[in-house]
């Protein structure tokens, strides 16, 4: 398994990237698009309002 077409798939997928930016060919799709997704599961999510404790 390519962990790093994996990582960056997942990467693109947390940040909410197109799909159509995978840079891969081959193999290596199924290997970014399966990390996508799973970045696509566990979005980022934005954290205001929250009181910071010193």
């Amino acid at each position: 398994m390519n962990t790093i077409a994996w990582q960056q798939g997942f990467a693109a997928g947390r940040l909410g990237k197109a799909l159509d930016l995978c840079p891969y060919f081959g193999c290596a799709v199924w290997e970014w698009i399966c990390g996508y997704l799973d970045g696509q599961a566990k979005p980022l999510r934005l954290v205001h309002d929250h009181a910071v404790n010193p």
